[in-house]
């Protein structure tokens, strides 16, 4: 047995034994609140925020934008979300705030984040984090009108992604979502992806993956990520190398999304 595959076969037998790592463990009150706003999560940060501004962090600026594009060089690029949650109202009200592109939420600087102060700068209920997340795509094309509002969220510079409206707080992996985003993913001819196939022959292909379930998750590990996930009955995992580019458009119609068993994070193909 080589190294690579000893060392997968010691974490699942960590995680059979002790369950999540205990990060993970930690954050299950929040992770419910995390899962249900998976759309929202992959919504790149280069965008126009969707929806009203009401209740921005303090010394937020806003800028009209029409569209906004960023070709190439996102692949692997870090990132990190807040995400302020009116939890009084009905439906909730999700606010996610993203660190792309004017920073790669630096390690010290995402720990300092005192999310209590940031609740209470914005006026919500609730704050809580979500990342360390990587791109796994390698451009965005995004669609909108409207602000595109930057503040500074606990000591970061983050964009306001979106607001939006939560049915309720419900957390399940390999459910789907349905996201109006109105944008365009990019994946280049040449990049090896990651998929999720349902037993009814769908494939989502990954955009991004996380830290928050297992910190010690790599790009390297990706290939053999299928070894470490918890697959319903007839999923399973696989990795191709694009001969093409592979476009996943979803600017006329609801993206469908979701996430695995650590969070990584996938979009329906075609």
């Amino acid at each position: 047995m080589n190294r690579a595959h000893q060392d997968v076969e010691t974490r699942r037998d960590a995680r059979r034994r002790f369950g999540a790592h205990p990060s993970a463990r930690r954050r299950r009150t929040t992770g419910a609140v995390l899962a249900c706003v998976v759309g929202v999560l992959l919504a790149p940060a280069v965008v126009a925020v969707m929806g009203a501004t009401a209740g921005m962090g303090a010394g937020a600026s806003t800028a009209a934008v029409v569209s906004r594009t960023s070709h190439g060089d996102m692949y692997g690029r870090r990132y990190c979300e807040l995400l302020a949650l009116d939890t009084t109202s009905q439906p909730i009200v999700a606010k996610v705030w993203n660190t792309y592109p004017l920073n790669n939420c630096p390690s010290a600087a995402w720990l300092a984040v005192n999310t209590s102060s940031v609740a209470q700068q914005d006026h919500v209920a609730l704050v809580v984090r979500n990342g360390p997340r990587y791109w796994a795509i390698d451009s965005v094309t995004k669609y909108s009108s409207g602000a595109l509002t930057k503040a500074d969220q606990g000591g970061l510079e983050m964009y306001l992604d979106a607001t939006v409206q939560l049915a309720n707080l419900s957390r399940t992996p390999y459910v789907e979502h349905q996201v109006a985003r109105s944008t365009v993913f990019h994946y280049r001819a040449g990049r090896r992806i990651s998929e999720l196939v349902a037993p009814t022959g769908k494939t989502y292909v990954m955009q991004s993956w996380s830290q928050q379930v297992d910190p010690a998750l790599t790009l390297a590990q990706l290939p053999q990520l299928g070894q470490l996930l918890h697959l319903p009955a007839g999923w399973r995992y696989q990795t191709r190398l694009l001969h093409a580019p592979l476009v996943v458009s979803t600017v006329t119609h609801p993206a469908v999304v979701l996430q695995d068993d650590l969070q990584d994070s996938y979009s329906l193909e075609g």
